[in-house]
């Protein structure tokens, strides 16, 4: 079954869709049954789709209340790491996959560039691929694109919602200098 939620964040709303029958394998190689596939910071009924049932944050039990707790926590600064923990799926190649693997290593206040990102998944010499990853995942902020920044240290872009102005308030919360 798959459920929305809508959590409350200091950049506004935070939705995610929890999929309890989705299957996978985590970075370590463990096999994972259920995680979040979509995430957006807009309001639920937008992520919710034909069969998904749209929950309550408050009401959220079971891995949907694990998850809401991890955003919370990270959104009031309590843990600033707690997305890291949080399940999660999304459709990509194998250099993708690594790309988004590797970046759940970085920790908040911590910025790398393109290259530095193609790098840690396997190929130096994959910046723009290592772009395109960021530009195609769907399950930010769990995956941290926005800690993503071109090697003169601009910000870049940021597809979710809000754009760099969002990217930066992210960057700034997680105790970034932002120029």
């Amino acid at each position: 079954m798959r459920t929305v939620i809508e959590v409350a964040t200091f950049v506004g709303p935070l939705s995610f869709v929890w999929d309890d029958d989705a299957l996978g394998v985590d970075a370590e190689g463990r096999v994972i049954k259920g995680a979040v596939v979509r995430s957006e910071f807009v309001r639920a009924a937008r992520l919710a789709g034909a069969g998904a049932r749209v929950v309550d944050a408050d009401s959220a039990s079971g891995d949907p209340g694990m998850v809401v707790r991890a955003v919370r926590a990270w959104s009031d600064g309590s843990a600033p790491n707690a997305l890291d923990v949080v399940p999660v799926l999304q459709a990509g190649g194998e250099f993708r996959q690594k790309c988004w693997q590797a970046l759940r290593s970085v920790k908040a206040g911590e910025v790398l560039s393109y290259a530095e990102l193609a790098q840690l998944a396997g190929n130096p010499l994959a910046s723009r691929a290592a772009g395109s990853a960021m530009a195609n995942n769907t399950v930010a902020p769990f995956v941290p694109c926005h800690r993503v920044v071109r090697a003169d240290g601009v910000i870049g872009n940021y597809s979710a919602t809000g754009g760099s102005e969002t990217k930066v308030r992210i960057l700034e919360h997680e105790g970034n200098q932002i120029a």
